[in-house]
């Protein structure tokens, strides 16, 4: 399994290698496996969930993996056709709006729940591994060889932040308790910014362990980084679960 997504207390779902989706109606007690999941013949990953309101989630993978369910997760459909390439991960910005980042700095938008696409243009070449937006018009999308690139217009336009940096970047999050932008990478990479998007730092979590980590989750005071191992971070000490 790679990703794990909650509307509530109750439903959740999760997707992973071989086209595997489950979902949970009672809190994770049990889970059963999604029916009829559109595969490909080529590859299967799926890498990223995301959901909203009404039951509605999105997951995104390889072989242009775009898919979507309405009933918490228990069916699914294809939003696109097959194609050679990976989707990394989906914002749902709500009314319909969807937006998406994969291999290559392709990027696409769809205001009609994926009913017509467009083509974003990037700045740049990396493929873009997450995307996550503040409000309908702010977001940041961050990628391999340090990219973060920051739309203001909804996704419709996107500029580059230079961070002098060439890590990989893997995850960015809108942490809204702390009113930050924090984002996680390989190395023991982090980076955040202001509300705006418009001050960026980074550093590494601890010099002594230089690990790589998919997912960031804020909470609260602290922020939790998960990948080859699991820890939290208050902004000076990593405290890594094995310890």
């Amino acid at each position: 399994l790679q990703d794990i997504a909650m509307w509530d207390d109750q439903h959740a779902v999760a997707v992973g290698n071989d086209n595997i989706i489950i979902y949970t109606a009672d809190g994770g007690r049990t889970w059963s496996a999604s029916l009829d999941v559109p595969r490909s013949d080529i590859a299967n990953k799926l890498n990223r969930v995301r959901v909203t309101d009404g039951g509605i989630a999105v997951a995104t993978g390889e072989m242009g993996a775009l898919l979507m369910s309405r009933d918490y997760g228990r069916s699914w459909v294809r939003l696109r056709p097959e194609e050679d390439v990976a989707w990394n991960d989906v914002a749902l910005l709500g009314d319909g709006r969807i937006r998406v980042v994969g291999e290559f700095g392709r990027m696409l938008t769809s205001d009609d729940s994926g009913a017509s696409w467009h083509d974003s243009e990037a700045p740049v070449q990396s493929s873009l591994m997450s995307i996550a937006f503040r409000s309908p018009d702010l977001g940041v999308a961050v990628g391999l060889e340090g990219v973060v690139l920051v739309t203001r217009d909804g996704g419709v336009h996107w500029s580059g932040i230079d961070l002098g940096i060439r890590d990989r970047l893997l995850d960015i999050a809108w942490d809204k308790s702390q009113n930050r932008w924090i984002g996680a990478g390989n190395l023991g990479r982090w980076v955040s910014a202001d509300a705006e998007a418009a001050v960026w730092n980074t550093g590494r979590l601890d010099d002594r362990d230089l690990s790589w980590h998919t997912r960031v989750v804020p909470s609260g005071e602290f922020a939790w980084f998960a990948g080859a191992n699991v820890g939290r971070w208050d902004g000076t000490h990593w405290m890594p679960l094995n310890n």
